[in-house]
């Protein structure tokens, strides 16, 4: 009898468990789950791809030793490798798309970008990878390459490249596989934050557009609002307004009367159209 309701009571705890880390990690209760961890190895319970996600969320979420996080990682990796030889060629559960996608997560906080552009290189080599986990990748990827100090434009449209390859070859036997308006933004504000204005409207112009996206006012925010954010690339944002109101003059004029818009631009885009002569309506 005894034996029985301690089998009981594990496998219970087998099926709380999951939901008591998720709980736990969205608290930021790092001490409660310390002592889920205890009782897991005490009952010989197996942390399953949702704990091992909620594990590194917390540590991601509440800043803590990033080489805890790393150390984290690489062990997950090791029980869970992306090209594992099980179940070849089915897509990976919906837990483990999310467990890799939220170690992605965490090497970019930690500012690892070449550990992270390794894994994604194999996420997307994988058969296993799924539409949806695709475009999750394509879109946390280029943020990464983006806000990275030490990208060039090289490495950005290596990455472009690869992702571009990716898409077309898997949209043959699924068409699902694409990449949407969001991630050309993603891409052009790559460019931008790197400084490479002239790539990122190349992209607006020429690529998006060929690809049947025609510029709108997102795209024109993602050219403008990292430019606005910084005095000393005011000049250039000038710039880039003045000559978006030579192509595209009535998606400015509806940034103009954009109430959502913030302060920052609001300002660059009065000084760019006084400065060009343009009368400008109130904001």
């Amino acid at each position: 009898l005894i034996e029985r309701v301690s089998n009981a009571v594990v496998a219970s705890l087998n099926v709380m468990m999951p939901y008591l880390f998720k709980v736990v990690s969205s608290l930021g209760a790092t001490d409660t789950e310390r002592t889920l961890r205890i009782e897991m190895l005490r009952q010989g319970i197996m942390p399953d791809w949702r704990m091992l996600q909620a594990a590194i969320s917390l540590r991601t979420s509440k800043q803590i030793d990033y080489e805890q996080i790393v150390e984290l990682i690489d062990h997950v990796l090791r029980i869970y490798p992306v090209q594992s030889t099980g179940a070849s060629g089915k897509p990976w559960p919906s837990e483990q798309s999310a467990l890799y996608m939220t170690i992605l997560k965490g090497l970019n906080l930690c500012g690892l970008l070449e550990p992270f552009s390794l894994l994604a290189a194999e996420m997307l080599k994988s058969p296993r990878l799924n539409p949806r986990t695709f475009g999750a990748l394509a879109s946390t990827w280029l943020d990464a390459v983006g806000h990275d100090p030490n990208t060039t434009s090289s490495d950005i449209h290596r990455v472009w490249c690869m992702l571009k390859e990716k898409a077309t070859a898997a949209a043959t036997a699924n068409p699902t596989y694409k990449l949407n308006r969001n991630h050309y933004h993603a891409v052009i504000e790559a460019y931008v934050r790197i400084g490479d204005v002239s790539a990122a409207w190349d992209m607006v112009c020429g690529e998006m557009r060929g690809h049947g996206f025609a510029p709108d006012l997102m795209t024109f925010y993602t050219l403008v609002a990292p430019l606005a954010s910084s005095s000393t690339l005011w000049p250039i944002g000038k710039s880039v307004v003045t000559k978006f109101k030579m192509h595209y003059p009535d998606i400015v004029d509806q940034a103009v009367k954009d109430a959502s818009n913030t302060l920052i631009v609001k300002a660059l885009l009065r000084q760019a159209l006084r400065d060009s002569t343009t009368p400008v309506p109130s904001i």
